[in-house]
């Protein structure tokens, strides 16, 4: 048997970028390296911090976990390549077990969808926890 839990977040790009600017720390904190490599290497950079920031929302949302339990940086959007789909990897063994005991669950498949422009970023999250 199969459960379906789902989760979405928009995220508002300029209040998080003006919360980036007065907080520099804050980057480290919800941020892998890769991500920040990544966003930092576009012509505008904002509005794929905040489809990053909504993914891992939506990702806490669909948990029914707060974010200020998870060390954000260690759940981190992915690309393959520029036309690949996006993917929500988690780096750390601790927060992969979290997961799973909040899912009540040994195993889990997880599906993402991100979209960003100017104003507004959104993010969807599909978890399939396995029974």
């Amino acid at each position: 048997m199969q459960r379906i839990r789902t989760g979405i977040d928009l995220c508002d790009v300029r209040d998080l970028w003006e919360r980036l600017i007065r907080s520099p720390a804050l980057r480290d904190e919800i941020f892998s390296p890769a991500e920040i490599a990544y966003c930092e290497s576009c012509a505008h950079p904002a509005p794929h911090y905040a489809a990053r920031f909504a993914a891992k929302e939506a990702f806490a949302k669909a948990l029914g976990l707060d974010l200020l339990g998870l060390e954000l940086w260690r759940v981190e959007l992915v690309h393959s390549d520029e036309r690949s789909r996006p993917r929500l990897e988690i780096s750390c063994e601790e927060i992969y077990t979290l997961v799973c005991e909040r899912l009540g669950t040994q195993s889990f498949e997880l599906d993402i969808s991100v979209s960003h422009e100017r104003d507004y970023a959104v993010a969807s999250v599909v978890l399939l926890v396995m029974e």
